[in-house]
């Protein structure tokens, strides 16, 4: 351990002296400052340490508010500079120390309180001695080692590299490590805790230094992140982090360590274990994370070590997928294309390796859990276990660190070089012994420094400036030493370069050199790729970086990276890829439960490896949506049925980056099947668009609801909803990795409800349009207002007894057939109670009020829409306006129902059927088509409509509830349990037909339904506020199939101020 004077003679950059005699032990470092070592950034002063040679260092500045009390385990809070002005008073401030590290582990492991401190969000500054604001040098950010558990900036300096080019500004970062850093647990959604804070943290730092690095002359538009085993991981989780804005330009990523990347709910048991140690156990999730908040340090530090002999697969705490910020493993966003593309160095050591003895099977079950037999025995045929730590693609480091009393060229080698640093502890946290050779040498944030001969020190200066080289001009070989061979791209040659010492020991000579990748690594490194429980691998980074144009894989398979779908040929100019997975089945425990992102590894592993082609040409079962006949038959459809179907066009290509349309269908949130709806005529009518259409679960499968779902360990709320943003996630990382030729310029929520989406949480960035047919405002109840559905439904599908819990238990046992009975059941006369229908609830966290409040208030996502209704779509029934209103709506008095019979009378229309048609239809129906525009109208572009156009095989002359389907998708009438019938069309409908079509798919690639709409159609007048203007879409007069019959209108009076009324009562009606 090092002592307080060498820690300030390490300060005071006179460590090598000390090492060599210079210096008695016993003399105090002096630290040198001046008024130019003083930078200001606007909110605060700090004074530099000016006794390194040519730099200026400026230690332990907070980027970040304080992660302690109520922050622990949250996402870092920006820091508050009005705060630190405040406290400061233009104060300077002594930025001369190295601050304390992040907590990492008990001292000794015994009973003392954890090494470092948690207040650690801090970054140090190297910059050039003669720096000013106005330098605009290019800047390296350097995130440090240790397996996501230790660590400690202060040992690995930056002032000799300064030294050595006095035109770059070097800056390491402090984030959160181990437990503190990645306690994680699938529902830390933002309000309870966050997962990866301690990614979050360097996010925040890069930030800060987007904001701040000027001041101490460094350029924010020039910015290379680098780090080394898991700061070389972390490199590579940055690359394909969902985090705005760019934040950096370039990336080198040293010793990468590949551990696996997990599934939130995989960690679910390291969490449970964890609350276990520390006495936290009990209560809700917010109860045990509150309980952990208020826990001693040292508690927590000796629980976290306890973790490490776990008895479980994911023993370790560690970045995971979280959906947010990291939304899929790295190695499968890497393939897909969803990475930041930016200039990249990659690189390993020779030999670097872990061991866990002569057991090859049983290091490799450790070090992934979940390999198979065939898994292990492909291995130990045909990999070393060197290649499962990291994978050597644009550098071989080859020079031994001459402490470690080997000659392999070991882990982190290029360190000891780079930072004449020793090894660190952190070995020892992936959970397997250290070899014999490796030394132990340092603990808990400690370091030890060895002088170096003439030769290595030439060495380092070879290395340091290719280094600086690709930080300055993002090329390696720019400003590389004359003697330094020239480091050739990878490219598709898969050449790297073999970084070594002169082996004849010259101080002018170079003994790097350039190398083809052998062929049988390669092959090696292909099959560790296709294991699942490798899933989370680095695969193929640099290959991909540099990847050029490949050949198509055929005329209708896609590949999506992790597996390549056959799709569909018979439809005219389009291949249409049906039933394809997007979450994981919603089984067994998955039940009620919102949906699992999908494990792209497991689809990989079935489908026997990457590159296998699955059929997907198809229509897959529909969601669960009622008894089949009734009686003791199961429900019509699956339950495994999280899927998606995209149509695209025949010729489309990588990189044509078509927009795109998603589908979500109506039916009451009860019943549908989007095979009913096909899209292969809109793709042959406009070849240049994406459509996909989403099932999603239905009925009580999907809005099964309870108060006691407020604990997620119980059950979810409105999972169905949840399944169609689930969807729009996978569509927006596949679209990244140009799925079906395809990248989002607009995409559209399309279907008959869907307020939900304009208004909810967590929609951000996932559609940049939205039409709304026939809006269903249906109540949105509270949960307590559907507890005496789920108890009669939980009584009628064998579950009466016992807690909430454990009703919801036997529920997620019954089968498939029982719970549709039940809800079949519950929706007849058989149930009295108020709401009779699965439907979306107000659960205060996704939906946070009813629609119609949140677009008064303003709360809504700000993309353009179109929104209408049909003339006469009604629903409800009843002898008067009160009874039909009062049984669509239970909140509304009898007071509120009296109004709407004022609003209603009865002179206005012919009959009281007609009275009651134009109340419900108005409330339920067309009331959402003003309330959205005049919501849209004030914030974007609106347009409405009035669809006029009877379907042709319903009786009578009204134009009924979604009337438009029958004409935009061939004629068709859906039936009960999944079922459709086709009528064939006149050519007079086929034109009008054809004429939808073309306002729906202009909109769709324009954001304006005018721009590509039929020359003889009319133009669509935008519906604004003083104006409100709606198109009539109806066909031509008698046969003609050339003349449009659609027509502008203004909205008439009496409607606007009976919607008004309507939307008064939106907190009674709920919707």
């Amino acid at each position: 351990m090092l002592s307080t004077v060498f820690r300030q003679l390490l300060a005071a950059g006179l460590v090598a002296q000390a090492i060599n005699g210079g210096l008695a032990a016993s003399i105090p470092a002096q630290i040198r400052t001046d008024a130019g070592d003083i930078v200001d950034t606007g909110y605060a002063k700090y004074q530099g340490n000016h006794s390194l040679p040519h730099t200026v260092a400026y230690l332990g500045i907070p980027y970040a508010e304080p992660p302690v009390g109520d922050r622990r385990f949250r996402a870092p809070a920006s820091l508050n500079e009005t705060r630190v002005a405040a406290e400061t008073n233009g104060q300077v401030v002594d930025a001369t120390e190295y601050p304390d590290f992040c907590i990492q582990g008990p001292i000794g492991f015994g009973d003392q309180g954890g090494a470092g401190s948690e207040d650690c969000l801090n970054i140090n500054v190297y910059a050039p001695a003669e720096a000013t604001k106005d330098s605009n040098f290019p800047v390296l950010v350097y995130f440090h080692g240790g397996g996501y558990t230790s660590g400690n900036p202060h040992n690995w300096p930056y002032d000799h590299w300064i030294e050595q080019s006095p035109n770059v500004v070097v800056a390491s970062v402090y984030y959160r490590l181990d437990s503190f850093g990645f306690l994680s647990h699938p529902d830390f959604d933002g309000t309870v805790a966050d997962n990866n804070v301690g990614l979050l943290d360097q996010v925040e730092a890069l930030k800060w230094v987007q904001k701040n690095i000027a001041s101490f002359g460094g350029n924010p538009g020039q910015v290379t992140i680098n780090g080394e085993s898991a700061g070389g991981g972390s490199v590579l989780f940055h690359l394909v982090a969902h985090e705005e804005p760019e934040l950096f330009h370039g990336a080198i990523s040293q010793s990468v360590a590949r551990g696996p990347t997990p599934l939130a709910e995989q960690k679910a048991p390291l969490f449970d274990f964890f609350t276990n140690f520390t006495g936290c156990a009990t209560g809700s999730l917010a109860d045990q994370v509150g309980c952990l908040r208020q826990a001693e340090i040292s508690t927590l530090a000796r629980a976290q070590e306890a973790a490490i002999s776990f008895s479980n697969p994911y023993n370790g705490f560690g970045p995971i997928v979280d959906g947010k910020l990291i939304v899929d493993t790295p190695t499968q966003s890497i393939l897909k294309g969803d990475f930041k593309d930016v200039p990249l160095i990659v690189g390993a050591t020779s030999n670097e390796t872990f061991t866990g003895g002569d057991d090859l099977p049983g290091t490799l079950r450790q070090l992934y859990p979940g390999l198979d037999d065939q898994d292990v025995a492909d291995f130990e045929a045909r990999e070393s276990l060197g290649s499962l730590f990291s994978k050597p693609w644009t550098y071989r480091y080859n020079q031994p660190n001459p402490t470690q009393g080997s000659p392999a060229v070991q882990h982190a080698a290029e360190n000891w070089m780079m930072f004449q640093d020793g090894c660190l502890l952190y070995l020892t946290h992936l959970h397997l012994p250290l070899q014999p050779s490796s030394p132990f040498c340092s603990t808990n944030g400690t370091a030890e420094f060895t002088s170096q001969t003439p030769v290595e020190l030439a060495f380092v200066e070879e290395l340091v400036a290719y280094w600086l080289s690709f930080v300055r001009a993002l090329d390696p070989n720019t400003h590389k030493l004359e003697r330094s061979p020239v480091w050739e791209g990878y490219a598709d040659e898969t050449r790297r370069i073999v970084l070594q010492q002169d082996p004849k020991n010259s101080t002018t000579t170079s003994g790097s050199f350039v190398e083809q990748q052998p062929e049988r690594e390669r092959e090696r490194c292909l099959f560790v790729q296709t294991l699942r429980s490798l899933a989370f691998p680095f695969a193929l980074l640099a290959a991909v970086f540099n990847l050029a144009a490949s050949a198509e894989p055929g005329p209708n398979v896609v590949d999506l990276g992790y597996v390549q779908y056959r799709g569909n040929l018979s439809f005219p100019d389009t291949v249409a890829y049906l039933g394809i997975p997007y979450a994981e089945p919603p089984l067994g425990d998955r039940r009620f439960r919102k949906p699992l992102p999908l494990n792209t590894s497991r689809i990989t592993q079935e489908a026997g490896g990457i590159g296998k082609v699955v059929d997907a040409s198809v229509y897959p079962d529909f969601c669960i949506q009622g008894t089949t006949g009734g009686g003791d038959a199961g429900g019509a459809g699956s339950e495994d049925c999280l899927k998606i179907n995209v149509y695209a066009p025949a010729g489309a290509k990588r990189g044509d980056k078509l927009p795109v349309l998603v589908y979500i269908h109506g039916g009451g949130y009860i019943f549908g099947n989007p095979a009913n709806w096909p899209f292969n005529h809109w793709i042959h009518q406009s070849p240049n668009v994406v459509i996909a259409s989403v099932y999603y679960r239905l009925s009580s499968f999907g809005f099964l609801a309870t108060p006691a779902f407020e604990d997620s360990a119980v059950g979810d709320f409105n999972v169905g909803f949840q399944d169609q943003t689930q969807a729009l996630k996978w569509l927006e990382g596949a679209q990244s990795a140009s799925i079906l030729a395809s990248r989002k310029t607009i995409q559209l929520i399309f279907n008959h409800s869907p307020e939900l989406h304009l208004v909810a949480e967590g929609q951000e960035g996932l559609f940049t349009g939205a039409i709304a047919q026939s809006v269903y405002r249906t109540p949105t109840p509270e949960p307590v207002q559907m507890q005496p559905l789920f108890d009669f439904y939980s009584e009628h599908a064998g579950c009466p007894d016992g807690s909430i819990a454990e009703k919801v238990a036997c529920l997620r046992k019954a089968s498939v057939s029982a719970l549709a009975m039940a809800q079949d059941l519950a929706s007849s006369s058989a149930f009295n109670g108020s709401y009779k229908a699965f439907h979306p609830v107000v659960d205060r966290k996704i939906i946070t009020d009813v629609p119609t409040n949140s677009l008064v208030k303003g709360h809504f996502a700000k993309v353009p829409v179109i929104v209408g209704a049909t003339s006469n779509e009604t629903g409800g029934g009843g002898a008067t306006v009160p009874d039909a209103i009062g049984s669509l709506f239970p909140l509304l008095t009898d007071k509120d129902l009296e109004e709407f019979a004022q609003q209603y009378p009865l002179e206005d229309f012919d009959s009281v059927s007609q009275q009651i048609s134009a109340a419900t239809g108005e409330s339920i129906f067309r009331c959402g088509r003003e309330a959205l525009g005049n919501a849209y109208a004030g914030a974007t572009k609106a347009w409405t409509y009035r669809y006029n156009q009877p379907n042709p095989t319903q009786q009578g002359n009204a134009t009924q509830h979604a009337a438009e389907n029958w004409m935009m998708f061939l004629g068709s009438n859906t039936g009960p349990n999944g079922t459709v019938t086709f009528t064939s069309m006149t050519p007079t409908e086929t034109a009008f037909a054809e004429e939808l079509i073309a306002y729906w798919l202009s909109f769709v690639r324009s954001g304006d339904p005018n721009t590509h709409k039929l020359h003889r159609s009319p133009s669509w007048n935008q519906y604004v506020t003083r104006h409100k203007q709606r198109i009539v879409l109806q066909q031509g007069p008698g046969t003609t199939t050339d003349v449009s019959g659609s027509v502008n209108e203004n909205e008439p009076s009496l409607e606007t101020r009976r919607c008004a009324f309507v939307v008064s009562k939106a907190d009674k009606e709920q919707n």
